[in-house]
């Protein structure tokens, strides 16, 4: 669970702080690996079974008590009510950017990488970050889906090209790149399948030549 600062007062301390569930997960600093359930937890579920059965639980808007939880309906769902949206094209794309900037991965590409790198920056030729892509959507600067996904697999695509397959960096570059293809899925399961597609003109070279580069290495690695 991730919670978010309500107040930082009270009738009673003016320095009590109250908490409530975060409505829109798009940070995680502790991985849910890290995060064990407590013995304090399995206690809770017995008393609260059918809370506890929530698969994505979310706090009753305007209801700020313990166990005031519900079912939400997931902003982030990719689903066959989608396509009947007038403007399923963009929310499709802000769906899937907010499941890529929840993914615990994220933090390592939402900034550039530092100056000071300069081999990075010898070695990739056309950096991007997910701050980046996610200034471009704000701006509807994206004109199709295809536009934003390329832009996303240039991203991992630049890290699979410069990061070695032992780094914590080339770790996060399979987990994005593995919520991106679900996200993938998930629309073609929803009917959206065809927002994928674009000619091959539409790619720049160099996205074609770091993709090869990228399968090249990846077959010699194993």
């Amino acid at each position: 669970m991730w919670y978010r600062a309500l107040a930082r007062n009270s009738t009673t301390n003016k320095f009590v702080e109250q908490w409530i569930f975060d409505d829109e997960q798009t940070d995680n600093h502790i991985s849910p690996w890290d995060s064990l359930p407590s013995k304090r937890h399995a206690e809770w579920c017995s008393v609260y079974p059918k809370l506890a059965a929530l698969v994505k639980p979310r706090a009753r808007r305007g209801v700020y008590k313990p166990n005031a939880l519900v079912e939400a309906p997931e902003s982030m769902e990719i689903d066959a009510t989608l396509a009947k949206d007038e403007d399923a094209e963009q929310e499709c794309m802000a769906r899937v950017l907010k499941r890529l900037l929840s993914n615990e991965a994220a933090q390592t590409f939402f900034f550039p990488v530092a100056p000071s790198e300069v081999e990075y920056y010898q070695t990739v030729r056309e950096p991007i970050t997910l701050e980046q892509i996610l200034h471009r959507h704000e701006d509807e600067a994206y004109p199709c889906f295809h536009a934003f996904a390329q832009d996303v697999a240039h991203l991992i695509s630049n890290s699979f090209y410069f990061n070695d397959t032992t780094s914590q960096e080339w770790i996060a570059t399979c987990m994005m790149q593995k919520e991106m293809s679900e996200c993938k899925d998930d629309m073609k399961r929803a009917g959206l399948g065809g927002l994928l597609t674009a000619p091959l003109a539409a790619i720049s070279g160099a996205q074609q030549d770091d993709a090869m580069l990228v399968e090249a290495r990846r077959r010699a690695g194993g």
